[in-house]
């Protein structure tokens, strides 16, 4: 259950770097944490008690129609478990409602699936594999 003061809000790539780092690339190089197209993207943080706890990166996509891509969703190790990930995409759900998106998706680690489903996000397509680790893509019809 989380107990802190919760806020979700719009924040500079400079600040979603180290989490997307300390998360997805222990100790390897920062530049891994930046991908294509950071510049133009929308990026949010979940500030648990002031501290930025989780992030989350959006991206305009025509994939399934105008929908809405999230990338490098990260929530540091410490503070997973806490809901606060649940709460970060909850809200970047309601964004893609509230926008307009047909669709929202992601290229999901397959071990995350659970956690996705939890929100109506089904599989689409085949399992592939990116630096020993098995993905899918995951996407949310909104309308």
């Amino acid at each position: 259950m989380i107990q802190s003061k919760l806020e979700i809000k719009s924040i500079p790539l400079e600040w979603v770097l180290p989490i997307r780092q300390e998360v997805m690339y222990p100790g390897q190089a920062a530049e891994l944490a930046q991908i294509a197209g950071d510049e133009e993207a929308i990026h949010w943080g979940l500030f648990a008690s002031e501290k930025m706890v989780s992030v989350i990166s959006l991206f305009n996509s025509l994939k399934y129609g105008r929908s809405l891509q999230f990338r490098k969703f990260a929530t540091l190790v410490k503070d997973q478990g806490k809901g606060y990930g649940s709460q970060l995409l909850q809200e970047v759900i309601k964004y893609a409602v509230s926008q307009g998106y047909a669709v929202i998706w992601c290229n999901a680690r397959v071990s995350a699936l659970r956690f996705y489903e939890r929100f109506g996000f089904c599989q689409d397509g085949d399992t592939w594999q990116k630096n020993g680790i098995d993905y899918i893509i995951i996407k949310k019809a909104l309308r």
